[in-house]
């Protein structure tokens, strides 16, 4: 008994099963090519048949046999390593994000350095690409729309996976821009509107040549259709029943501000002369 529990011990070990296995083999192959190289009755091509399809066959015996033996050990690594991957995921997911983000940039052509762009509420000129991550020169809000505001934002590749990116590339010379003058009812509203109107044209005679050419440059390498470069203006009114005149201007963006002072400066002193002359 004691020597039955050696033995199977013994055998139930996977590395002793193995040498076992292999070494069985081993005996096996050399003992049929012995036998083979006895026989001289066998062609000698027929004889290097049989060894090549026996020393294949003893091969897949090995394979097969090691699996079976291996077979509890490999089902606890498999599930270990497993184990492994996703701890190593989810350690890295931010790491993985930012690259997938950074291949989508890449494949997307979406944007590159001294581009204008817009993500996640953010606007700033690309000064700077890695694997992972974009720096941007912030770009301000509002009549500061087209300034620098002095800080850089460093964005984590992961935000292009989920965010859309807006290219404002163009605007970085010329700029559709609209604003608007609210104004009381009581004036005329064709005067206040030919005063703004004529206080852009005059802001814009200069470089009126230059403006055309930039925008057919933009809508033919955009393949899009641009409004007209002479700015145009509707009226509206207020819930409080006061004029709105909005003027749409197709203006280089670092005069953008400029010329939007001028045209609501020449509305207001409009305003303000018909109201002095009904007075």
């Amino acid at each position: 008994m004691q020597l039955d529990a050696i033995f199977d011990k013994l055998l139930g070990n996977q590395v002793i099963s193995s040498i076992v296995l292999i070494g069985a083999v081993i005996v096996l192959r050399v003992f049929v090519h012995r036998f083979l190289r006895a026989r001289k009755s066998i062609d000698a091509d027929q004889r290097r048949r049989i060894d090549s399809n026996v020393k294949n066959a003893l091969l897949l015996l090995v394979g097969v046999g090691l699996l079976f033996i291996w077979a509890p050990a490999l089902r606890t690594f498999a599930l270990s390593l497993t184990a492994f991957a996703v701890a190593i995921i989810l350690a890295t997911k931010e790491v993985i994000l930012c690259v997938s983000g950074a291949l989508v940039k890449a494949t997307s052509g979406s944007m590159r350095v001294g581009d204008w762009i817009a993500v996640d509420g953010i606007r700033g000129e690309v000064t700077d690409q890695s694997l992972m991550s974009t720096s941007l020169q912030e770009l301000g809000h509002g009549p500061l729309a087209y300034e620098f505001t002095g800080r850089t934002i460093v964005l984590p590749n992961s935000v292009f996976l989920a965010e859309p990116v807006t290219n404002e590339q163009f605007y970085k010379r010329y700029v559709i821009h609209s604003f608007a003058l609210v104004t009381e009812a009581d004036v005329d509203p064709d005067q206040v509107k030919d005063a703004m109107l004529e206080a852009v044209h005059a802001e814009m005679s200069d470089i009126e040549e230059v403006t055309r050419r930039y925008k057919a440059m933009i809508e033919n390498r955009a393949s899009i259709d641009l409004p007209d470069i002479d700015a145009a203006a509707h009226v509206s009114t207020t819930a409080e029943g006061r004029l709105r005149i909005v003027l749409r201007c197709f203006l280089p963006t670092k005069s953008a501000i400029a010329i939007e002072q001028a045209a609501l400066k020449a509305g207001l002193r409009s305003a303000a002369g018909q109201r002095a002359a009904s007075g």
